[in-house]
C-alpha cells in the first residue's frame, strides 16, 4: 500500500536550533517512520529568563517554530507562583475578571502548594509531581508569570483567549477538528508533527504513559502520578524526545473556550488509559478540579542576546 506522507522530525542542537525540516512517511499498515528529507533551515531558540519547566523548541509542519514546556508545571513551581503573585489578578485575561483567587479552584480548604487540600494531600508533599486542581484562569496567570502563555492554535492571537463563536456551527466544528491536527501546538508536540498516534509511537504501551498502573499512595489509598520528568513517557525523535507526559496523567488547559464557559483541555487522564494524542481532547468548566498546566511560548530569533 502506498504510504501517506506526513511532516517529520528535525535535527536539533542545544539552545539554538538549525531547523532542518524533514518528511516522514507513515504506512497505513506498519506506521513506520522513514528517512528525513532536508529543506531550507532557519535559526531560532526559546526565550530566556522564563520560570517553570525548561522549554523545548518544536517545529510545526510548515517549519514555523514555537516552544513548549518539557513537562507539566509542578507543585513546587505553582507554590512559588502563589507566594510571589497570589494577588496578581492582572495576569489573567479579561475573560477571567470575575476570578479573585488562584489558591483554590473549588470549595475546598487550602492545602499544600496553594491548591485544594483534596488535591495536594494525595501527593504527600512531592514538589516535583505535576500540579492539579488549578483553574483555567489560574493556569493562564501561571504561564503569564512564567513569561510564557497557554498553548493554542498557531493561527490565533496567542495573547488572547480564543472564544469560539457560539452562533457559527461551521466554525465550532472546524475548531474541534483542528484540535486533533498539527495546527494545535499541543497536538503537534504530542504526535511528533502528526507522525505518531501516541507520543512514543503508534502502538499502545500502557507502561509508558498510563499512570493508572502505578502503586497507590502509601496510607492514602489514592493512585499516585509519575514524577514530572525522567520517565518513559516522551517522544522518540529529537526534539520530541525531550517532551514528557503529554498523555496518561493530568489534562492541561489550552487557550480556547467554547460557548457555555467550556474550555479546552488536552493530555488525557488516568481514566483514559488508551487515549492517543487525538483522543484526549475534552471540554471543562473554568473551575474544573482535575486540570494542570503546561505552557507554550513564541520562539525568538537565535541571536546572541537570546542564547
Amino acid at each position: 500500500m502506498r504510504p501517506t506522507r506526513c511532516p517529520s522530525l528535525p535535527l536539533f542542537t542545544v539552545l539554538t536550533i538549525s531547523i532542518t525540516l524533514a518528511a516522514c512517511y507513515r504506512n497505513r499498515d506498519d506506521h513506520s517512520l522513514n528517512a528525513p528529507i532536508q529543506v531550507e533551515p532557519g535559526n531560532w531558540t526559546c526565550p530566556k529568563g522564563v520560570q517553570g519547566a525548561p522549554m523545548v523548541l518544536i517545529p510545526m509542519p510548515d517549519g514555523t517554530p514555537y516552544c513548549i514546556d518539557s513537562r507539566q508545571g509542578t507543585y513546587g513551581e505553582y507554590d512559588r507562583f502563589i507566594r510571589e503573585n497570589g494577588q496578581r489578578f492582572d495576569l489573567q485575561p479579561p475573560e477571567c475578571n470575575w476570578n479573585r483567587r488562584f489558591a483554590s479552584s473549588g470549595n475546598y480548604k487550602p492545602g499544600l502548594f496553594g491548591v485544594p487540600e483534596s488535591c495536594s494531600s494525595r501527593e504527600l508533599g512531592k514538589t516535583t509531581q505535576p500540579v492539579q486542581c488549578i483553574s483555567f484562569c489560574a493556569a493562564w496567570a501561571f504561564c503569564s508569570w512564567a513569561g510564557k502563555r497557554l498553548c493554542g492554535m498557531r493561527d490565533s492571537d496567542p495573547g488572547k483567549v480564543m472564544v469560539v463563536d457560539a452562533t457559527d456551527a461551521a466554525t465550532k466544528n472546524r475548531i474541534k477538528s483542528e484540535l486533533r491536527s498539527t495546527k494545535n501546538e499541543w497536538f503537534n508536540a504530542c504526535s511528533q508533527r502528526g507522525c505518531t498516534a501516541y507520543p512514543y509511537g503508534n502502538t499502545l504501551d500502557k507502561k509508558k504513559c498510563d499512570d493508572s498502573w502505578l502503586p497507590t499512595v502509601p496510607g492514602g489509598g489514592v493512585e499516585g502520578y509519575r514524577d514530572s520528568l525522567r520517565n518513559e513517557c516522551h517522544g522518540t525523535h529529537p526534539p520530541f524526545d525531550q517532551v514528557y507526559d503529554m498523555v496518561g496523567g493530568i489534562p492541561t488547559w489550552l487557550n480556547i473556550c467554547f460557548p457555555g464557559n467550556r474550555c479546552v483541555r488536552q493530555g488525557g487522564t488516568k481514566d483514559h488509559r488508551s487515549s492517543s494524542c487525538d483522543g484526549t481532547y475534552t471540554l471543562a468548566g473554568p473551575l474544573d478540579n482535575l486540570s494542570g498546566v503546561r505552557c507554550c511560548a513564541d520562539a525568538v530569533p537565535g541571536v546572541p542576546d537570546n542564547r
